[in-house]
């Protein structure tokens, strides 16, 4: 197991930057609580991030952007994140539920410390595998100490050395300057993720995860498409702007650069049928029909149609399609759609007879 992770200059700028907001917003009042809980939940979410970053072997951490800060996403990582934070004050009050005494006491003792015992082996689970169900079963978290065995000793010898070297940090250098608290605090609670990444990173090959080599074709994934919610955040302010036709380029270059690619549609249309206005997903969709056909997936493309005709009635698809389309769906017994799609093929139908205006430019 390799400390390093816990000094990454990721770790470190992140832990300066966390530190420093929330210093602020605790030195606020009403306002300033709710900032530092959001600040809080972002920083769980990143703690996760780092361990699944340290576990698949990243020299470079990729520090966190807007996405993926973002404190109401993955909730279940604050939810996971939270019960070992407040074990401790739930334990403490143990006692007063089941009574007081000696027998009280020993059960609360224990109790924190099973939980605490745990910790690193459930936040493994929660990091890689995203199942906070898998995190919290008794099984699966004896599965992963028996995987590391004592080298789980070790991790947590080192957890319990980040703690006293972060309370050490706190007393030498944070007297009287909370905001160096702060800091150290954020900074302790990453290198313990950090830590626990390192760990899975050496036994990679004794876990039931996903294989390093998927997570990493995975965290590729996760990447593109936080280039893809840019580039359409872009197009998406271009049309609210009144700059419909400039937002449109935008998408289409984002299409072009990933080949015109299916997987680029269907991740496009699914995200603009969230905005307000339908209509610029439906544009979308008549390009992503010809796409479907292009590369002979009918039954998709009349999938798509069906859709998009739920939201609005008259949607209609180039006629160039249509009349192919039309006879796909007679052979696979869908006469009306086939009637439809026949009607939309035939040059004489009225303009504006789609559900998007003729004027608008297209995607």
């Amino acid at each position: 197991m390799d400390p390093k992770p816990m000094f990454n200059s990721t770790v470190l700028v992140v832990a300066v930057v966390y530190g420093i907001v929330l210093r602020i917003a605790l030195a606020a009042r009403f306002t300033g609580f709710l900032l530092a809980f959001m600040v809080t939940l972002s920083l769980v979410r990143f703690a996760y991030h780092v361990l699944r970053e340290v576990a698949i072997g990243r020299a470079y951490i990729t520090p966190p952007d807007l996405e993926s800060t973002n404190p109401v996403g993955e909730l279940s990582f604050a939810l996971h994140g939270a019960l070992f934070m407040l074990s401790p004050i739930m334990f403490s009050l143990m006692p007063r539920i089941i009574g007081e005494g000696m027998a009280a006491e020993s059960i609360r003792a224990l109790g924190l410390v099973v939980v605490l015992g745990t910790f690193p082996a459930s936040v493994a689970l929660m990091g890689m595998t995203r199942n906070i169900g898998a995190a919290l079963n008794p099984v699966a978290v004896g599965s992963v100490i028996g995987v590391l065995r004592f080298d789980y000793l070790v991790l947590l010898a080192w957890c319990c050395a980040v703690l006293a070297l972060a309370a050490l940090a706190s007393a030498l250098l944070g007297g009287g300057f909370g905001i160096i608290d702060e800091i150290v605090s954020v900074w302790g609670l990453l290198a313990l993720f950090a830590l626990v990444g390192s760990a899975i990173r050496a036994h990679s090959a004794d876990f039931d995860f996903r294989d390093v080599e998927e997570i990493r074709a995975q965290h590729a994934i996760d990447d593109r498409h936080r280039e893809w919610q840019r580039t359409l955040d872009q197009a998406y302010a271009s049309i609210r702007s009144g700059f419909v036709e400039q937002g449109y380029n935008t998408i289409k270059r984002l299409i072009a650069s990933e080949g015109d690619s299916l997987d680029a549609y269907q991740w496009l249309f699914n995200r603009m049928l969230d905005w307000g206005d339908k209509k610029y997903a439906l544009d979308l969709a008549k390009r992503f029909v010809v796409r479907l056909l292009t590369e002979k997936r009918e039954r998709d493309a009349l999938d798509l149609i069906v859709q998009c005709r739920r939201l609005a009635q008259t949607f209609e698809v180039p006629p160039e399609v249509a009349g192919p389309l039309s006879e796909y769906a007679r052979a696979i017994g869908r006469p009306k759609l086939a009637e439809d799609l026949a009607a939309a093929a035939r040059p004489e139908r009225p303009d504006g007879a789609s559900g998007v205006s003729p004027r608008a430019p297209s995607p």
